[in-house]
């Protein structure tokens, strides 16, 4: 059975249920795991985990820089 986290982005507070597939053999390109709203990081890279993100709930699209 396969353990999803809950994760909430501290910018747009859009939340995700977040599962980790292993992918030690898989040969990827360093890449973070980001908010599909505003595009801030959830979770950094690693090399071992590709995390697959499910939106449970839309936050608020972040203000322009």
């Amino acid at each position: 059975m396969r353990i999803m986290e809950q994760i909430a982005c501290k910018k747009c507070e859009s939340e995700y249920d977040l599962a980790p597939v292993d992918v030690s053999n898989w040969h990827l390109p360093p890449h973070d795991t980001t908010c599909q709203v505003c595009g801030s990081v959830l979770k950094g890279w690693d090399n071992h985990h590709e995390n697959i993100l499910i939106m449970t709930k839309r936050g608020l699209v972040a203000s322009p820089a």
